[in-house]
């Protein structure tokens, strides 16, 4: 792992374009996350950063100093264009970590990320023990990330005040999720480490996905029963493994 570390000037002129209100040496890890983390972003595609710091002893002490969790977000309709839109979420380190030992993809996504912006020594260190975290919690994370991504499509599918537009390009977002999240669940399976940003074969489907239209193979009904089967596969080869 390559540690990676703005210097002071850098990293506030980083903090003041994501609009952070942190001291620089706070911080333990940054990185765009998001759609380009995983390397499927589109012109549509927000700026996404997850940010990772430290309070002070004072700060814990006394109470002062920012939440353990805190975020900006852009609210526009779910798949909306937000290519203009700049969005964070923060983190202190202890509310990080309780986090990662529940499994959560977004916390153990940032172990494996090769695309830090700065990464401090301190989570350098957390990273060489990233294996630790995968776990059967780990899994099971994932794995309802995927299935609430497909019973929002079949919701999708039933609502009759959505348009056929509004249709294909939220259930385009939302198998884009499923199905780079089904590319990890398999390899947390196989016993293999994630990816994060998506990989030949794999990546060009997920892209002709998000690209549209739904139709032909990449119908909304196949895409359904090619998920459905991929994470059947993935589950029988956990249990197989377990």
């Amino acid at each position: 792992l390559e540690r990676v570390d703005l210097v002071p000037d850098e990293m506030a002129a980083q903090l003041a374009h994501i609009g952070i209100d942190l001291p620089v040496q706070s911080l333990l890890f940054v990185v765009r996350s998001g759609s380009y983390m995983y390397d499927l972003h589109t012109s549509t595609s927000d700026e996404d950063y997850a940010c990772v710091f430290l309070r002070s002893a004072h700060e814990v002490d006394t109470f002062e100093g920012p939440p353990a969790r805190f975020a900006q977000h852009v609210h526009k309709e779910f798949a909306a264009d937000k290519s203009d839109d700049v969005e964070y979420s923060a983190v202190e380190l202890e509310t990080f970590l309780t986090d990662l030992c529940k499994g959560n993809p977004r916390n153990i996504e940032l172990l494996y990320t090769d695309r830090a912006l700065h990464c401090s020594s301190l989570f350098e260190d957390l990273r060489r023990h990233r294996r630790r975290f995968i776990t059967g919690r780990c899994f099971a994370q994932y794995l309802g990330q995927i299935s609430d991504r497909l019973a929002r499509i079949r919701r999708l599918q039933e609502d009759a005040s959505a348009t056929l537009d509004q249709v294909a390009v939220q259930s385009a977002k939302l198998f884009y999720h499923a199905f780079h999240k089904l590319g990890e669940l398999r390899r947390i399976a196989a016993r293999e480490d994630i990816h994060v940003a998506a990989r030949g074969e794999e990546r060009d489907f997920i892209l002709r996905i998000r690209a549209g239209p739904l139709e032909g193979e990449l119908s909304i009904d196949s895409l359904l029963d090619l998920a459905e089967a991929r994470l059947q596969e993935a589950k029988a080869l956990n249990d197989e493994r377990n």
